[in-house]
């Protein structure tokens, strides 16, 4: 991890510091508790790279103790590049840490492994300019095979703000084959009953960017 990632990273977990101490102003009232037993379903669209980007994914969370947790996920995600279409799998499995650190607002860190898949399907264009048959648009499936490994690094801040809504702010940082990237991300999640809620989440890297929005239900 190079000192430009680590002072990125710094500068989120600094920024999610912060605005922990304004959500604990507003959660003194609150009664519901922060969940880490749950699953989740979601989707997302966005741009890798300038490029189009559609995700869906299932993620599950359980804790095994007051203050670990255990976090899975699979994630499908399809990329519109110029001249092929790309899909990419990842999966995510990894323990998580949380500690309070004041009303219904809590520090949590994770560490995952990752491994990731990519797939393209290239269009190939043959253009004839001597104006014989029509162009001719060949299409081949091609398997780059073989699995990149990596790992995960959290660090964010969960709050109630007030008894129906859920924040969350924090940056994530990815190696998966040599290949880095840092990640921030905000969230916020509304309980439309005791074990269900809806929730909104943008993300952004120096490539992409992406808004995602699940359902989440919890045990």
């Amino acid at each position: 991890m190079n000192a430009a990632r680590i002072a990125s990273l710094a500068s989120m977990l600094s920024l999610a510091l912060s605005l922990q101490f304004f959500w604990a102003a507003a959660v003194a009232d609150t009664h519901r508790d922060l969940s880490y037993t749950y699953i989740r379903v979601n989707g997302s669209t966005g741009e890798i790279d300038h490029r189009d980007s559609d995700s869906f994914g299932v993620a599950a969370s359980f804790a095994f103790s007051d203050e670990l947790y255990l976090t899975a996920a699979h994630t499908k995600t399809d990329i519109d590049l110029y001249s092929a279409n790309v899909d990419s799998e990842r999966q995510r499995l990894g323990v998580g840490f949380h500690t309070e650190l004041g009303n219904r607002t809590d520090f949590i860190t994770e560490v995952v492994y990752t491994n990731a898949k990519l797939t393209f399907d290239q269009k190939l264009t043959e253009d004839n300019s001597d104006g014989d048959p029509a162009s001719a648009i060949a299409e081949r499936e091609e398997d780059t095979s073989g699995r990149e490994h990596g790992y995960e690094l959290t660090l964010g801040v969960r709050a109630m703000a007030g008894e129906s809504l859920e924040f969350q702010v924090g940056a994530r940082y990815i190696e998966i084959d040599g290949h880095t990237e840092t990640t921030g991300y905000i969230a916020a999640d509304y309980f439309i009953s005791d074990k269900l809620s809806l929730g909104v989440r943008y993300e952004k890297s120096e490539n992409s960017d992406a808004a995602l929005f699940n359902a989440r239900y919890h045990f």
